[in-house]
């Protein structure tokens, strides 16, 4: 009888540890930190758009980057600039909490950035970060840092009339840059946008 309870204690005792061994570890959950939502960049927008136009009535936006790290202090960021005033930009930061900063940049020389436009992108923000994640192989999420990765809505070359991309930029804050592109219309995946 002894012999028959120890042999049964021994095969729960099995039984339980293997379930616990197919669970997630918890200490291997770095990829669990990437966030599941982000900021709606179409939602956000108007706002941005109104703080550009406090520093100039003709801004106009050629760049956004949205930040992937929830504890971020500013969870993004927009540049603009206009095509009446030639030397100088503006980028403005946003928080969660709807504080905002604006910093003016001076260019040595004329901005020739092309804008982007309501018409030059499709996905928001959501979608494009649900399609680039899932092109990521797993080996660069579980090495990277949301902290030092952002989701940018912006074109390859800014002087010419190329497409406008959403990049998802994963990075380790050291040595490893990894750069993923879409197509901010189509949501196509392009490996080396020209």
């Amino acid at each position: 009888m002894k012999n028959k309870f120890i042999l049964v204690l021994l095969v729960n005792l099995f039984v339980v540890s293997s379930i616990a061994g197919c669970q997630p570890s918890s200490t291997d959950s770095h990829d669990a930190q990437w966030p599941s939502k982000i900021l709606p960049l179409r939602d956000t927008l108007p706002i941005l758009d109104a703080e550009a136009k406090k520093w100039h009535e003709d801004a106009q936006m050629i760049a956004v980057s949205i930040e992937l790290d929830p504890d971020s202090i500013f969870i993004i960021s927009a540049k603009y600039t206009s095509p009446t005033v030639n030397y100088e930009g503006i980028i403005i930061y946003k928080s969660n909490k709807e504080y905002m900063e604006t910093h003016i940049v001076e260019h040595k020389y004329p901005s020739t950035d092309l804008p982007i436009s309501a018409n030059d992108w499709i996905l928001d923000s959501q979608q494009a970060y649900d399609i680039l994640m899932d092109l990521v192989p797993n080996k660069f999420i579980k090495k990277a840092e949301e902290r030092c990765s952002s989701l940018d809505l912006d074109r390859k070359n800014r002087h010419t009339d190329s497409t406008v991309f959403w990049i998802l930029t994963i990075s380790n804050c050291n040595d490893v840059n990894q750069y993923y592109y879409i197509d901010a219309k189509t949501g196509e995946f392009v490996e080396d946008p020209e």
